[in-house]
């Protein structure tokens, strides 16, 4: 596949928040990857809407929506 590895499955806007989350949280893009593989048998690209939300609701559980940064406007 030339060119294609960075298609997901998801919507555009989940790829932009799964990516959100790991960026502000600081998370380990391989610890996020075995928590698609363990829940859904496949990697965080191929997780479709339905799969990549749980993921999502996931990690928002385990870290929160976004570090504290509300007091900036």
């Amino acid at each position: 596949s030339n060119g294609t590895s960075d298609t997901w499955a998801c919507s555009p806007k989940q790829k932009d928040l799964i990516l959100k989350l790991v960026d502000d949280h600081k998370l380990d893009k391989g610890d996020v990857e075995e928590l698609a593989r363990d829940r859904f048998n496949k990697p965080v690209k191929a997780l479709n809407r339905l799969e990549a939300s749980g993921l999502i609701e996931e990690l928002i559980e385990k870290h929160g929506k976004s570090p504290a940064r509300r007091d900036r406007r």
